[in-house]
């Protein structure tokens, strides 16, 4: 089948979309060379003729390698025939052989088919057993394509056959000690991967061929450097290995008479070779890519592609580690790159922090990302490779606190849990690195990321132990600093300028360092400020990491601050601060207005300041505001409220109660919430309060979302007519904000918003809203994808229990296949936190029926898998196997349909064959003629049903359900009606029809003589019933006709 599928090609897997490319043709072209030569000849007329040919020159010397070499991996069979041809005519010492072979791995490996590629196996074993020189680079090549994180078939048995190389010829190995180097990092990593049971011999041959070599050539493992260390540290639970660390750190001459121990490693740096073998050409060429051609803002659509290729499987998690190593010391970026508007390294990096989902991966991936800092050496290490970790903590500050906050933890807890012997040494690299990030300018300024308020008070306070001399004595208050990631920083922290003639720049490219070496010291170029602007390093000034970047958002230019901050444009240098604004926005407002302002501003009592909003709500309703009054009323306020606005107002999951929410909405802006909400529907003074927090919405996108906490919280005691007269307050809301914007669309930007800042309130908002705003929720598919994107397993179950309490609808009948369909395209995770919220709607089947024959195994596992559970639980019935029915067949690993009908027949034989028999006679007996006005037009194809039963054929082993008479007669009638390619086709399932066929007529036969023993019976004793006689007279009577009717479907009459 695989044969006739690419028959286009000897090498590749091709299809009928894609062409031969220019190389398919030139191999092609060769191999019909040496054909031409060496076909319909004996052996040795063959050797004179290629002999002849390649004495004509290189270029026919290639030539006759390259077709001879195409024939060897294309036909096996042949193998050894043709690498002794390929011995004895080669005239350079295989280097033609080895560059083609080098670019069909590096270029071409993923398309081979799998025939070619163990043919590729194979010659590789070949060269090393003749000694040929450059095969340790296949071998290299070869490893790298080892994916980390890859379980699959193809995978191990590509791991596991280079092993077996290595292990065979493991005097040659030792050769190579670059080789050695490489193999002992690559399956030290990829023993991670294969602690899975089904794995344990292959991680046991990998074990001990990496200890060995630790052992015994542990000199060749040294150049490795630190990352030797973490490799280690992530298989250390393997017994062998773990004797191998004890050594390493307490024994370290054991290993080696003159190793110095852990700390001689940690100095290393690792060369970018190491780092690069663990990614696949494939993966190198599409993160270059990303990082080198992508406008930032415009890499989605890329990062999901990634993430489906290589980031979709479970195993994959451990990856991460793989590509933020890969960035951080080998993709370097120029000064042109640095100051484009191409995407930085430090935003990838967060996309893979912010889209990893195991635990174990994040906490490895954050010590890859710090792992330069850990013994950082100004003059040995690159700023670059500590670089991408504080920027990534600066820009994640606003849309992702957690990954700052988390990142500024593990900066505090490594240094003393890394090694604590080595705590001293720890604490002098992180201080190094924090010094050169200043010296260098990555940031002006670390005190503004290390005490920021929205960080945790006990993390600013573990941060000043650490790093008390990058932390300010004060806790910097929000109203008198610059947000990171949003507007320019002031005058003083401007960066100086460098001396003319003194210009330092970054590295385009880096060459490894050795350890007595000193590399030449980089700093970026200055940049020259505008006049009126101050402007910071390139790198500094890009917008701050997006979690899922919206194609439909315009990627926010340099210069600008990031759309939804709440702080608004940069401000020039020399333009009015916040309380200058307050003072102009107030002398605008009413001299009643004004006082209110005044009490407010100046009160530091929370419950005054409530009273003073309050009575400022009653005052802006009696006064008739106008436009330019409105403006300046909700920039007042917004400033007075920035506390509230600009932090986390949900209580801690160990603080949650019913006293700390009540708490949460103690704050002024929420009386202004409560005045607009307990204020009558007829009230026309309702609509200036509308107006104001409309404007102020505008300057801070967290308002929308606050609203809707605030009616959660307070809706829990109250009526349903006074639920639903407050929700109507958001509704108008949302329509003043935009009056041609639909409420599914306001809906889904703020909740959008609070997933961004608080997400655990986001998961606590969910139930209210699909209750109250059901019109704008269910149904919503970009707010289900948001959903499921964001659950952990905690914020999972909690859903589900709202939804077992019948507290939560979140799937109506018209709209529910919209959201399946789109859900086809979402990432593992997420599909099955949505099928388990489906699970738990208790949905009827008929909620999936038009699912049935769109989705396929292969593209879609993730809802097949969970449709075959939910059909598990139904009975067998037209409105299901209709459908199941109409599914194309793919290839023999679908087994959706099998299995369904397989579980069916075991449990409901007779009505299962019932079903099916009835579907096949109706198709192979309605004439062409009237199906196509038929009502039966819809029905399954006699041939897709035959595909189905004859893969139900290979896996139902039970010879019951082929026996029934239902599924005799149908298989009959689709044999009668079948054509010459079907009959052949499907040969061994009507096979089963002949063996019944057989078995029924013996049973006639034997039926037929105990009907005439029962007419003599009859005749010899009148008492005998005459029922019975009828009964045996019928079974006598019942093959006759069926035979009967076979005959009339195989005569060539009408």
């Amino acid at each position: 089948m695989e044969a006739s599928k690419n028959a286009g090609s000897r090498l590749f897997v091709t299809n009928v979309v894609e062409c031969k490319d220019e190389s398919d043709e030139k191999f092609d072209k060769c191999y019909q060379l040496v054909q031409s030569l060496v076909s319909g000849v004996s052996e040795k007329e063959a050797h004179d003729a290629l002999n002849s040919s390649i004495s004509k020159g290189p270029q026919a010397h290639d030539d006759i390698s390259q077709g001879l070499l195409v024939w060897l991996l294309s036909e096996p069979a042949a193998s050894n025939k043709i690498y002794r041809d390929l011995t004895l005519i080669t005239r350079d010492g295989f280097s033609a052989v080895i560059a083609q072979m080098q670019f069909l791995i590096m270029e071409k490996y993923t398309k081979l088919l799998e025939s070619v590629k163990q043919q590729l196996i194979w010659l590789t074993r070949e060269m090393i057993r003749n000694s040929v020189n450059g095969t340790e680079a296949l071998c290299w090549n070869l490893m790298r394509q080892i994916v980390g994180g890859d379980v699959s078939p193809k995978n191990i048995w590509l791991a596991e056959s280079l092993l077996d190389i290595y292990v065979e010829n493991r005097a040659w190995l030792e050769k190579h000690s670059f080789l050695v180097a490489s193999a002992v990092y690559s399956y030290l990593r990829i023993m991670e991967d294969h602690f899975a049971p089904q794995f344990q011999a292959l991680r046991q041959k990998e074990t001990t061929f990496v200890v060995q070599l630790l052992r015994e050539r542990f000199a060749d493992c040294m150049i490795i450097g630190r990352d030797l260390v973490r490799l280690l540290q992530h298989v250390a639970r393997i017994p062998e290995v773990e004797a191998v660390w004890r050594d390493l750190l307490h024994n370290p001459t054991v290993l080696l008479p003159q190793f110095g121990g852990l700390l001689q490693l940690m100095q290393t740096r690792t060369s970018r070779r190491f780092l690069q073998c663990r990614l696949t050409p494939d993966m190198e060429k599409k993160l270059v890519f990303l990082t080198s051609q992508v406008r930032f803002g415009m890499q989605k659509r890329y990062q999901e592609w990634f993430q489906r290729q290589y980031l979709a499987t479970t195993e994959s998690q451990s990856l991460r580690c793989d590509l933020i190593r890969f960035i951080v010391g080998v993709i370097h970026p120029s000064n042109e790159l640095l100051s484009s508007d191409i995407i930085p390294r430090w935003a990838v990096i967060g996309w893979l922090l912010t889209t990893c989902t195991s635990q174990v991966a994040i906490a490895n991936a954050k010590l890859a990302l710090f792992y330069d800092w850990l013994f950082y050496d100004a003059e040995k290490d690159n700023i670059m490779n500590i670089e991408p970790a504080v920027l990534v903590m600066h820009f994640s500050l606003r849309p992702h606190p957690a990954i700052t906050a988390t990142l500024l933890d593990f900066m505090c807890r490594v240094i003393p849990t890394f090694y604590p012997p080595l705590t001293d040494r720890v604490s002098r690299g992180m201080f190094t690195a924090l010094h050169q990030i200043i010296k260098m300018r990555v940031l002006p300024s670390l005190s503004q990321l290390f005490q920021n308020p929205k960080l945790d008070k006990d993390l600013r306070k573990m941060l000043r132990e650490w790093f008390a001399e990058f932390c300010t004595d004060a806790v910097v208050k929000s109203d008198d600093m610059q947000e990171l990631g949003g507007e320019s920083l002031q005058s003083e922290l401007a960066m100086p300028k460098s001396p003319p003639g003194d210009e330092a720049t970054f590295s385009d490219e880096e060459d490894d360092v050795s350890p007595g070496s000193s590399p030449v010291k980089a700093e970026p170029p200055p940049v020259k400020a505008e006049p009126g602007v101050v402007k910071t390093e390139p790198a500094v000034v890009k917008p701050p990491f997006p979690p899922t970047e919206q194609a439909s958002a315009p990627a926010p230019a340099p210069d600008e601050s990031p759309p939804g901050d709440g702080d608004g444009p940069e401000r020039p240098a020399g333009s009015p601060q916040p309380d200058d604004e307050l003072t102009e926005a107030m002398e605008v407002l009413a001299a009643p207005l004004r006082k209110e302002l005044d009490k407010l501003r100046n009160e530091t009592d929370v419950e005054l300041q409530c009273a003073a909003i309050e009575r400022l709500c009653v005052a802006a309703c009696e006064y008739e505001l106008t436009e330019e009054e409105n403006t300046a009323l909700s920039t007042c306020l917004t400033a007075l409220c920035s506390e509230t606005l600009n932090s986390n107002v949900y209580p801690a999951p160990d603080e949650l109660g019913e006293e700390a929410l009540e708490d949460s909405i103690s704050q002024p802006l929420f009386v202004l919430m409560r005045c607009l909400c307990d204020a009558p529907e007829e009230d026309p003074t309702r609509q200036t309060l509308i107006g104001v927090l409309a404007e102020m919405s505008e300057r801070s996108p967290r308002l929308p979302y606050l609203l809707l906490h605030f009616i959660n919280v307070r809706i829990a005691k109250e009526e349903k007519e006074t639920k639903v007269k407050w929700f109507g307050v958001y509704k108008e809301l949302c329509h003043a904000r935009d009056t041609n914007r639909e409420l599914a669309v306001s809906v889904v930007e703020d909740l959008k918003t609070c997933q961004e800042e608080e997400q655990n309130l986001f998961i606590v908002l969910v139930p209210t809203l699909f209750t109250h705003l059901s019109t704008a929720c269910v149904g919503n598919v970009e707010l289900m994808n948001m959903i499921v994107s964001s659950l952990d397993s905690n914020q999972l179950l909690q859903l589900l229990s709202h939804i077992v309490q019948s507290d939560l609808v979140m799937f109506r009948k018209d709209s529910f296949m919209k959201v399946l369909n789109a859900s086809l395209e979402w990432e593992t995770f997420e599909q099955y936190c949505l099928w388990q919220l489906v699970e738990a709607h208790e949905l009827t089947i008929d909620y999936i029926l038009p699912l049935l024959t769109t989705i396929q195994s292969r593209e879609h596992a993730e809802a097949v898998s969970c449709v075959m559970l939910m059909l598990r639980r139904e009975e067998p019935c037209m409105e299901l196997v209709k459908p199941l029915l109409q599914r194309t067949a793919e290839e023999p690993h679908d087994v959706f349909v099998a299995s369904v009908l397989k579980y069916w027949s075991t449990e409901y034989e007779e009505q299962t064959a019932r079903l099916i028999a009835n579907l096949i006679n109706r198709t192979s007996l309605t004439p062409n003629k009237r199906r196509r006005n038929s009502p039966r037009s819809n029905l399954p194809t006699t041939e897709q049903i035959l595909c189905h039963l004859d893969q139900m054929r290979c896996a139902l082993r039970s010879a019951s359900f082929w026996s029934i008479d239902e599924v005799q007669t149908a298989l009959s009638v689709a044999q009668s009606g079948s054509n010459e390619a079907q009959r052949k086709r499907f040969a061994d399932l009507f096979a089963l029809i002949e063996v019944e066929e057989e078995a029924r007529t013996r049973r006639g036969r034997k039926a037929a003589a105990r009907g005439r023993a029962t007419t003599k019976s009859i005749q010899k004793s009148a008492e005998t019933d005459s029922d019975e006689s009828s009964e045996d007279e019928e079974v006598i009577k019942k093959p006759t006709k069926r035979r009967r009717r076979n005959n009339q479907l195989n005569s060539d009459s009408d």
